[in-house]
């Protein structure tokens, strides 16, 4: 079960409502876009974003631009082991839409966009009162699922469009050691 965070912050725009309850399993697609519209108003997000849960096992996250829906999957979100992580993973993806915002996707390689991303998103998880290393824990468990699945490479792998896990664990965790520090 999850509990949304209840902090305020001070942007021009005003905080998206807080529900009092917990969110039910059978309601996932409206936890998630609660959390989502959280991230963004933490984000300054001005644009409307959507936010889609797919039924579908396999864990995946992804935005579609043509209709600026994040979409993640059912299996995604169960394998979530917090609100923390959930709410990472919707900020790198918003990180994604930031990027295409200002512009900053004509440059840089997809691999370089992906490092932009986690470190958007450690700002936007402290912004919002979310734990900031959520998404160095969350790409440490998908790494370990890897080791376990007996692939040897996985540790090193780089993808056409992501980096290896642990490069971007330890990119993730420098963002979150370069976060003002709050009392």
């Amino acid at each position: 079960q999850f509990v949304i965070h209840r902090r305020w912050y001070r942007t021009a725009k005003s905080p998206p409502e807080q529900p009092e309850k917990k969110h039910p399993q059978d309601d996932v697609e409206r936890h998630v876009g609660v959390v989502g519209e959280w991230m963004c108003y933490a984000a300054g997000m001005s644009y409307r974003v959507n936010f889609q849960v797919e039924d579908d096992a396999h864990i995946g996250a992804w935005i579609d631009f043509s209709d600026w829906t994040i979409r993640i999957t059912k299996g995604f979100y169960n394998d979530c082991r917090s609100e923390d992580e959930l709410a990472a993973v919707l900020a790198h993806e918003i990180g994604h839409l930031a990027i295409k915002i200002r512009k900053e996707s004509d440059s840089g390689s997809r691999i370089d966009q992906e490092y932009k991303a986690d470190r958007l998103a450690a700002s936007y998880l402290s912004n919002a009162g979310y734990d900031p290393n959520a998404l160095g824990k969350f790409l440490w468990r998908h790494t370990l699922y890897g080791l376990q699945a007996g692939d040897p490479d996985f540790l090193n792998r780089q993808g056409l469009t992501h980096p290896p896990f642990i490069k971007r664990i330890v990119a993730a965790n420098s963002a979150v050691r370069l976060l003002p520090q709050t009392s």
